[in-house]
């Protein structure tokens, strides 16, 4: 008899060592202004930071990028924002101001990744994670995120 319990768990064990592979991850999805962006290399959550493809990401936020291959460094302009960061650096700069990152960029499958939420909020964008659908929501941030003061007649609105 424990030589039947003892197999029965055995073979549970290897059926469960077989199936929890397939059942891997759901890919994350990145969508900006509501629209879903296609990628050719997926997101990739490293250290709990969802990485995205740099040209991609800045190009679709309306900004410029150049690629200078000697210092592996990006640089992107839009309007009046200038990011500049830099393969394995911790390190991004907003208009020459230093920003520390929770993980730097890296490369992967031949593209250049960047944290999704640190290069969205230094254009001034909102950002968001839905966790039931694995998603990365970007959006423009509303008038009260922005702490903007209004005056209407002799009374000011925050």
């Amino acid at each position: 008899m424990k030589k039947l319990i003892s197999l029965v768990l055995t073979v549970l064990l290897l059926v469960g060592m077989i199936i929890t592979p397939v059942s891997a991850a759901k890919e994350v999805s990145v969508y900006l202004f509501g629209e879903k962006l296609s990628f050719d290399v997926p997101p990739q959550i490293i250290n709990g930071r969802t990485l995205v493809p740099m040209r991609k990401i800045f190009e679709s936020l309306g900004a410029t990028v150049i690629w200078d291959g000697n210092t592996r460094t990006a640089t992107s302009v839009r309007e009046d924002k200038t990011i500049i960061l830099t393969i394995d650096s911790y390190t991004m700069y907003v208009n020459g101001k230093s920003v520390t990152l929770d993980v730097a960029p890296c490369i992967i499958d031949g593209r250049t990744l960047v944290p999704a939420r640190a290069v969205s909020e230094a254009f001034n964008l909102k950002v968001d994670w839905d966790n039931d659908t694995r998603s990365v929501l970007i959006t423009t941030v509303d008038s009260l995120d922005k702490k903007i003061l209004s005056k209407i007649g002799d009374y000011e609105i925050s």
